[in-house]
C-alpha cells in the first residue's frame, strides 16, 4: 500500500472533500460521464483495523487510485485524514491494514479518484481496544532494532534487549546498547555493554545516568543536552522515551561512548522499535 495519497493531496488545492459529500474539481478538462462506486468494510484486532475495499464501478473517466482515508474527526476529509491507497488500480478489491493508537476512535471511509472527482463510500465508525496500563514489564526481555547513521558517519545495526532487574522493578538494563561494542565481541552475556536506567512509570521515561563504564578501559556512556552534538551547550544523564504499549525507545539526546582517549562513537538522537 502507498500511505499518503501524492494525486489525493495534490487535489486538496482544488477542493475538500468528506465522505458524506462526495466532490467535484472546479474545472474539468475530459466529460464526466459517470462516477465511480467504492465500498468498504472495517474489522479491528485490538490496534489493527483491516479495511477491505471493493471498487464495484471505476467511472468514466476511470479511477486512477482508490484505498482508505481516516481520521480521529468524525468527517474525515483530505485536510484531516491519512489516506492509504491500494497498490494495484487494476484489481477490483483490495485489503489494507494499519495499526492504530490504542483507546481511539476512528471515521474511515474507502475513496475512488478520477481525473474529475473523488467518490467515497459510507462512514465507517470504529474504536481500537484500551491499552494495558503501562508496566515494568512491558519492557522486561524486550528487543529492540534499528539502523542509523552515527555523527562520524558510520551505519551501524541496533540489537538492544531491556531487561527489568530481578530486585528493583524500576531498575531497567539495556544489554548490548552499543552496536559498535557488541558487534566485536563486548557482549552482555560477557559482562559487558550493558548499562542500567531508572524508569518514571508515570511518564514512560528511562534515565540512564552519564558515566557508566562499558567493561573495556575507561570507556563510558555519556549525552549531549540535546539531540545534536552540535548545538549542545554540556553532558546530562541519558533520557530514553517509550510509548505506552512499550514498542518503541525515542533516545532524547546525542549519546555515545567515550574515554579519555576521545569518542569510539556517537549518535544523534533517534528511535528504536520493538521486534
Amino acid at each position: 500500500m502507498k500511505k499518503i495519497s501524492i494525486i489525493a493531496l495534490m487535489l486538496s488545492a482544488f477542493f475538500t472533500t468528506s465522505c458524506e459529500n462526495d466532490a467535484t474539481l472546479e474545472e474539468t478538462r475530459v466529460a464526466d460521464i459517470s462516477a465511480p462506486s467504492v465500498t468498504m468494510n472495517v474489522s479491528v484486532n485490538q490496534y489493527d483495523a483491516t479495511f477491505d475495499i471493493t471498487l464495484s464501478s471505476l467511472g468514466e473517466p476511470a479511477t486512477r487510485e482508490y484505498g482508505v482515508m481516516y481520521s480521529t474527526e468524525s468527517q474525515p476529509t483530505v485536510d484531516n485524514s491519512v489516506f492509504l491507497a491500494a497498490e494495484d488500480v487494476s484489481t477490483n478489491n483490495t485489503s489494507i491494514t494499519v495499526s492504530l493508537m490504542p483507546g481511539t476512535t476512528y471515521y474511515a471511509c474507502a475513496y475512488a479518484l478520477t481525473a474529475n472527482q473523488i467518490a467515497t463510500s459510507e462512514v465507517k465508525t470504529f474504536t481500537t481496544e484500551k491499552a494495558p496500563e503501562f508496566s515494568a514489564e512491558m519492557l522486561n526481555n524486550r528487543v529492540y532494532t534499528g539502523t542509523v547513521t552515527s555523527y562520524f558517519g558510520d551505519t551501524y545495526n541496533f540489537e538492544v534487549t531491556t531487561v527489568v532487574d530481578a530486585e528493583d522493578s524500576n531498575k531497567i538494563w539495556f544489554q548490548n546498547l552499543d552496536p559498535y561494542f557488541a558487534a566485536n565481541g563486548f557482549t552482555a552475556d560477557k559482562g559487558v555493554n550493558s548499562f542500567y536506567g531508572i524508569l518514571d512509570v508515570e511518564n514512560k521515561m528511562i534515565t540512564l545516568p552519564i558515566g557508566q563504564e562499558i567493561g573495556y578501559n575507561d570507556v563510558a556512556l555519556y549525552a549531549f543536552n540535546t539531540e545534536d552534538p552540535d548545538t549542545a551547550t554540556g553532558y546530562t544523564d541519558l533520557q530514553i522515551q517509550t510509548d505506552e504499549l512499550g514498542n518503541i525507545l525515542i533516545f532524547k539526546q546525542a549519546w555515545g561512548m567515550n574515554s579519555s582517549g576521545g569518542w569510539y562513537n556517537l549518535f544523534y538522537g533517534m528511535t528504536l522499535k520493538a521486534k
